[in-house]
């Protein structure tokens, strides 16, 4: 995992603003905000058709199951546990469960087909 490029997630906290979090979702690649708690760690999804209207944001919002994954987890390990979740995305934590980034079903299915892993010359992969 440490050697993949990692997408910034659309973080969001608890009595954020709906409008605020839709236009971060918008000027984004993803599709999902990430709803956090005070210590900075995940507690789950929110989909962009979930912030209509106005108001602050709130823990009934998100869907739980954000797959939380470290830098040592190896490729394979990751797409498993992103395979079953709702939502294709990993969420790669530091040693405290805070977020680092989001990693994607996409780019780890393409670097397992590509047989080359990234930081790796040789062709082993």
């Amino acid at each position: 995992m440490r050697d993949l490029e990692l997408v910034p997630a659309v973080v969001v906290r608890m009595g954020s603003s709906r409008s605020d979090a839709r236009r971060d979702l918008d000027a984004s690649a993803v599709d999902y905000a990430l709803l956090l708690d005070d210590g900075e760690r995940p507690l789950g999804w929110i989909r962009a058709s979930d912030l209509g209207g106005d108001g602050p944001i709130d823990a009934g919002a998100a869907m739980p199951g954000a797959s939380l994954i470290e830098p040592e987890t190896t490729l394979r390990d990751a797409l498993s546990a992103m395979l079953a979740s709702s939502v294709q995305l990993g969420v790669v934590v530091d040693e405290r469960e805070r977020v680092i980034g989001l990693v994607s079903v996409g780019q780890i299915s393409e670097v397992l087909q590509s047989g080359k892993l990234p930081g790796r010359t040789d062709a082993a992969g």
